[in-house]
């Protein structure tokens, strides 16, 4: 039930970011996303790997496939060099970003402001 949980989550997050990727790489010139998948988390398709490789492993019952875990440092390595670069792009604009969104995993907005 858990990987089940882990895996739709991972699903629906990463499909609403491909969504707002391809919007905003079809209008002219760099545009930082922040819409759909990418206000829950900054990097919405790592976040369905992530979620898939811890969730898998519980859906399937399969010690086996816990290998899967060992994926993930791969990808906190890229997310660290991709974020690197678009901070040197979009320099404030991604700095405000990153005090709103979680890389991963989402924040928790505080309502009272």
């Amino acid at each position: 039930m858990i990987g089940s949980i882990f895996m739709f989550l991972g699903l629906v997050v990463g499909c609403l970011g491909r969504i707002s990727r391809g919007i905003y790489l079809s209008k002219n010139g760099p545009k930082l996303a922040t819409k759909w998948g990418h206000a829950i988390v900054r990097h919405p398709s790592y976040f369905l790997y992530i979620t898939g490789f811890v969730g898998l492993p519980l859906v399937a019952f399969s010690p086996y496939l816990l290998i899967l875990i060992f994926g993930v440092p791969g990808y906190l390595i890229t997310i660290k060099h991709e974020e690197e670069g678009l901070l040197d792009y979009f320099d404030e604009e991604y700095i405000e970003y990153c005090e709103n969104v979680g890389k991963i995993i989402p924040k928790i907005k505080n309502r009272e402001s």
